[in-house]
């Protein structure tokens, strides 16, 4: 009951809210679903930004200072993964055409999240023709620190990858048992990123994890073939660094100087 409930959490304090059992599981949904919104949004202005030549994170930057929206799910990428925000969207869509009130801002925030991870290979596309090449893919769990490949952004871009003739070899510190259930069989696995990139045409930065932080330009130019194509999905490296770089074509979401 919601005294025994109230009773357990009485020394602890926060606020205290009491709802139905229905407002209590929408707003769960309704939550995950917003914060889902805010990255999709954002992954569209960087987009924009690609598009105009400005540098997105100084727009979240920007926004964030207001304190009505706050900086928090406004960093772009290649869109959302894991276990909640894209089962929890699609619940609501679901749920909300069977009950005859469609939530079109969930649509487009899925549509937005189904083709953003994609936009690593357009821009590698744009300096490379990727047939028949070696292409490096650093991460494959949806987030660094864990191994959940639950609708991680890799398996849309392995999967692709691989139906256009490359040669993909993957990487990941723990993720790589998960990922040999859920990717093609042609994927070559090696357990460091400079394992991955020798040797390579091009190389993805998917997941953030610190290893890859860590990579220098130096390194990637003596492990990588001649005049690399390397995308940083996820700014995980220092692109006004990497940019200066002419040895290396170098690209990140939203970075679009």
């Amino acid at each position: 009951s919601y005294e025994y409930i109230a009773e357990l959490y009485k020394n602890v304090d926060a606020p205290v809210l009491k709802t139905s059992i229905a407002e209590a599981e929408l707003i769960k949904y309704a939550s995950n679903s917003f914060l889902a919104l805010k990255i999709s949004f954002i992954n569209e202005i960087a987009n924009y930004a690609d598009a105009i030549g400005v540098d997105v994170n100084v727009i979240a930057k920007g926004m964030g200072l207001d304190t009505r929206i706050s900086p928090k799910f406004l960093r772009a990428g290649i869109g959302f993964g894991g276990s909640c925000f894209p089962k929890d969207v699609k619940a609501l869509v679901s749920h909300g055409k069977q009950v005859n009130s469609p939530f079109k801002l969930l649509e487009a925030t899925l549509a937005v999240n189904e083709a953003q991870p994609l936009r690593v290979i357009q821009e590698a596309q744009k300096r490379i023709d990727l047939s028949g090449k070696t292409v490096a893919v650093l991460g494959l769990a949806f987030k660094p620190g864990t191994d959940d490949m639950r609708e991680a952004p890799s398996i849309k871009i392995i999967h692709e990858l691989v139906s256009m003739g490359c040669k993909v070899v993957a990487t990941d510190p723990i993720a790589i048992e998960n990922a040999k259930k859920v990717l093609p069989d042609q994927v070559t696995y090696v357990s460091r990123a400079k394992d991955a990139l020798k040797g390579a045409h091009v190389a993805l930065l998917v997941t953030e994890w610190d290893e890859y932080r860590s990579l220098t330009p130096d390194e990637i130019v003596s492990l990588m073939e001649e005049n690399p194509v390397f995308i940083d999905g996820r700014r995980a490296l220092d692109p006004v660094l990497f940019s200066k770089d002419k040895r290396i074509q170098y690209k990140c979401i939203g970075y679009g100087k």
